[in-house]
């Protein structure tokens, strides 16, 4: 299980779009609820994330971990809509 370490520094980069908004659901504001998890370690850990979008969900939860490697992957799941995205992020940089 990873270690915790708080990252503050994580952010969408200025002028963020959701590569792949959901159909149906007009850009907003509104927080939707997410599960977040690791995808490269034997006992994922999951948590529930309220956010607007799929990235700052992740970025949420990439706050809360910490790699030895420096980069972890989290799949994050719409829990309304069951639609998950993956990403890859570097801790490091």
């Amino acid at each position: 299980m990873p270690s915790l370490a708080p990252r503050s520094n994580l952010r969408a980069p200025e002028g963020y779009q959701p590569a792949r908004p959901i159909k149906g659901l007009t850009a907003s504001t509104r927080a939707r609820r997410f599960v977040a998890r690791l995808t490269d370690d034997a006992t994922p850990v999951r948590e529930t994330i309220d956010s607007t979008d799929f990235l700052q969900a992740a970025l949420t939860f990439a706050e809360t971990c910490a790699s030895p490697t420096g980069t972890i992957k989290i799949c994050v799941t719409d829990a309304d809509t069951g639609e998950t995205q993956c990403f890859a992020l570097d801790l490091a940089a």
